[in-house]
């Protein structure tokens, strides 16, 4: 019987190994650390109403308006688990299971690289951050994408908000 170890990071260690991945890959033209919250990270060059979270086990994408949080418009959770062939996400669909050696490459694999996946198909020129809500604002969301693309949720705009600053 092969025994499976579920294993929590800790904050301190994602936030060590989120920064190493920006220096290993020089990706500080893509990624900015916020001055006064070192978990807080921005997209550089895009509007600050999308922030970038280095929790625990996870790397959250959120929009905020007035300083909360309207939506988290991508979430990368991380399960880790280890057992005698190495780390690995007990989540993840992935047939075969594929097996890291250390926790930290499971990490940078896992959550690093599929932020950056998702920020090169998502923060692009041409796509607008939406805050979208009911007209109570009984519910809110947001959307990265073109108004075209909203179909449905037209009638849904609170605000558009353009991703990159003017001056991009």
């Amino acid at each position: 019987m092969e025994i499976n170890k579920k294993i929590s990071i800790q904050r301190r260690w994602a936030l060590a190994w989120f920064r190493e991945w920006i220096r290993t890959e020089s990706l500080d033209s893509i990624f900015i650390q916020d001055k006064k919250d070192d978990y807080h990270y921005y997209f550089k060059g895009v509007t600050r109403q999308l922030e970038i979270w280095i929790r625990w086990n996870d790397i959250t994408v959120a929009a905020i308006h007035r300083k909360g949080c309207w939506d988290m418009l991508r979430c990368i959770d991380l399960y880790a688990t280890k057992n005698k062939k190495g780390y690995y996400c007990y989540a993840c669909d992935e047939k075969p299971v594929r097996y890291y050696s250390s926790l930290r490459e499971l990490y940078i694999q896992h959550n690093c690289n599929e932020l950056l996946h998702w920020t090169r198909e998502i923060i692009i020129p041409g796509n607008i951050l939406y805050l979208m809500a009911l007209p109570d604002h009984g519910a809110t969301w947001a959307k990265v994408t073109t108004e075209d693309k909203l179909t449905d949720d037209r009638d849904c705009i609170f605000r558009a908000i353009p991703l990159f600053d003017k001056g991009r």
